[in-house]
C-alpha cells in the first residue's frame, strides 16, 4: 500500500493529533493493521455469493486469513505505529529496512517524508502540501471533465447488448461506469450488534457509498480519542484542501471512533483496525529522526514511492 492509498480515516486521525495539542499533551501510542484481500481469495470463498456484500462484511477475519494462507492468496499487509505528543506526530511502518516515517511538526509547520530503504528525508511544509493537495484535486476534476460519458453512451445501446456488458462488468465484480466527478454521499445506520475487538467494547453500523459497502466497528471507551477524531476531521480537510463528502466513519456518533472498518467493493475486502492505544509521555527525540545526519535529501519520488512493508 503506497503512502498515498492510506486509508482517509487514518490521515484523519494523522493530522487531527498533530492540530490537538490539549487533546494529546500526555502523549499517546496507536498500533494500526491494514490488510487487503484480494478477488481470488473472496470468489474462492464465496463461490455464487461473491456479489454479496454482506457475506464478507459478516465473515470471520480469522477464517478468512486462515483461507488465504491455505491457497497462497494471503493479504496485502500494512502496520503503523503512530506516536502522538502534543503538536508532534510521528508515524511509523515497522519494517526498519523497506519502511517508511512521515513526521508532522505542526509546531513548525512541516512535514517530513522518510525513506527508510534509500536512507532519503523530504521537507514539506504544511502549506506546501495543501497547496499540492489542491493542485492534484484541480487536475483530476479536469481529467474527468474530459472523459467521455460512459454513461451515456451505454444509455444508446440496445437493451439486450447493455444487459449483456452489465452482465459481464457484474462477473468481474464491477459496476457500469458513471459519469459522476464525485462520490455520492454515504449513508450509515446502526446495526444493532455489539462485540469486544482488541479490548474495546464495539457496536457495529454499515455505510453505503456508490459501489462500496462498508462495516465499521466504532468504540466509545477511549473518549478523547472520539473527541479528537470528530472535532479535527474537518480541520484536516481544509488544512490539505481536500474537498467532498465525508467518509462513513466521519458520520460516526461523536462519542465513537472507529476501530475496525471493514469495506467491500466488489472486487476486494480492505480492513483497517486499531489493535491498541497507549497514552504515555513520549521523548522529544522520537520527532526529530529528520534531524539524522546520515540521511540524504530525497525527492518527491521517493516520497511517492514509500510503502509499509516495502518499497518499490
Amino acid at each position: 500500500m503506497k503512502l498515498y492509498q492510506i486509508t482517509a480515516a487514518t490521515f484523519v486521525i494523522l493530522f487531527a493529533c498533530a492540530l490537538t495539542p490539549p487533546l494529546l499533551a500526555q502523549g499517546a501510542i496507536v498500533e494500526q493493521v491494514q490488510n487487503t484481500f484480494n478477488q481470488n481469495l473472496l470468489y474462492e470463498v464465496a463461490g455464487e455469493e461473491f456479489q454479496d456484500a454482506n457475506f464478507f462484511l459478516n465473515l470471520d477475519l480469522n477464517q478468512l486469513k486462515a483461507k488465504a494462507k491455505e491457497i497462497a492468496e494471503e493479504p496485502e499487509t500494512d502496520k503503523f505505529t503512530l506516536y502522538i505528543q502534543g503538536q508532534m506526530l510521528r508515524m511509523d511502518s515497522p519494517d526498519a529496512i523497506s519502511g517508511f516515517t512521515v513526521i508532522i511538526r505542526k509546531d513548525l509547520g512541516m512535514m517530513y517524508f522518510i525513506n527508510r530503504a534509500k536512507n532519503t528525508v523530504v521537507e514539506m511544509s504544511m502549506a506546501e502540501m495543501k497547496k499540492m493537495a489542491e493542485g492534484a484535486q484541480q487536475m483530476a476534476s479536469e481529467m474527468q471533465k474530459n472523459m467521455p460519458d460512459m454513461e451515456a453512451m451505454l444509455k444508446n445501446l440496445p437493451p439486450e447488448k447493455r444487459a449483456e456488458i452489465e452482465k459481464a462488468l457484474k462477473a468481474q465484480g464491477q459496476q457500469m461506469p458513471s459519469s459522476g466527478g464525485e462520490k455520492s454521499k454515504p449513508s450509515l445506520t446502526s446495526t444493532g450488534r455489539t462485540k469486544t475487538i482488541n479490548q474495546f467494547a464495539c457496536a457495529e453500523y454499515r455505510a453505503t457509498q456508490d459501489d462500496e459497502t462498508t462495516a465499521i466497528w466504532a468504540s466509545s471507551a477511549n473518549p478523547r480519542m472520539a473527541k479528537l477524531f470528530h472535532e479535527f476531521s474537518k480541520e484536516f480537510k481544509n488544512s490539505l484542501g481536500v474537498k467532498g463528502e465525508d467518509s462513513p466513519e466521519e458520520l460516526l456518533p461523536p462519542d465513537k471512533f472507529p476501530v475496525l472498518t471493514l469495506t467491500y467493493s466488489g472486487t476486494e475486502l480492505s480492513t483497517t483496525e486499531i489493535t491498541s492505544v497507549k497514552e504515555t509521555s513520549i521523548p522529544l527525540a522520537t520527532f526529530e529522526e529528520f534531524k539524522n545526519p546520515k540521511l540524504k535529501k530525497g525527492t518527491m519520488m521517493d516520497m511517492m514511492n514509500m510503502r509499509g512493508g516495502k518499497d518499490n
